[in-house]
């Protein structure tokens, strides 16, 4: 998951177990994203540890092309 600091350049990643280390102070909104899951914003008020649960981001499709390419083989 990448996670950044709104307003700020900065930002970190989380490891393998969802863990992270960020350097914030109270009031900071930080967001975290990842391919495929719903943005999370979460405003620091202390310094508890976190758990955030990311969600599936649902998305259906309203259409499938399928393309076949025509390869004749030639006898042997």
């Amino acid at each position: 998951v990448n996670i950044k600091i709104r307003g700020k350049s900065e930002g970190t990643k989380s490891d393998q177990k969802g863990e992270f280390n960020l350097k914030s102070k109270k009031g900071d909104l930080i967001i975290f994203s990842h391919v495929g899951m719903e943005t999370k914003k979460i405003k620091i008020k202390n310094f508890d540890p976190l758990k955030i649960t990311m969600t599936s981001k649902l998305t259906k499709l309203k259409e499938v092309e399928i393309k076949s390419i025509n390869k004749k083989n030639k006898p042997k």
